[in-house]
């Protein structure tokens, strides 16, 4: 699928093994990716993650976080990686939602 910009490419995921192949195409191509969460609330113990933004200049992933089950395990190894730059809005908010989860 096609963004509105001609040179942006986003994928909404839904399955882990669609996950897996995203993720590995969008680290291959950038040393610096964007994070993003979208939430039901603001309590990471209580509250449920619905869906993971993560991005380069030219790829983003829509990631559907039930659609992807315990699959959204594979993202973890990406976001640790020292070698990766993260760039964010507000990153403690999101990395305790990715870590709760």
């Amino acid at each position: 699928m096609k963004a509105r910009s001609s040179s942006a490419h986003w994928n909404f995921v839904q399955t882990g093994s669609e996950l897996k192949k995203c993720l590995t195409k969008l680290i291959e191509t950038s040393s610096l990716i964007a994070i993003d969460v979208e939430t039901t609330g603001l309590n990471p113990f209580k509250d449920q993650l619905l869906l993971v933004q993560v991005g380069t200049r030219t790829e983003q992933l829509v990631i559907d976080v039930e659609a992807v089950g315990s699959d959204i395990q594979v993202i973890a190894p990406v976001l640790a990686h020292t070698s990766i730059g993260k760039l964010g809005h507000n990153l403690m908010f999101d990395i305790a939602f990715l870590e709760a989860n």
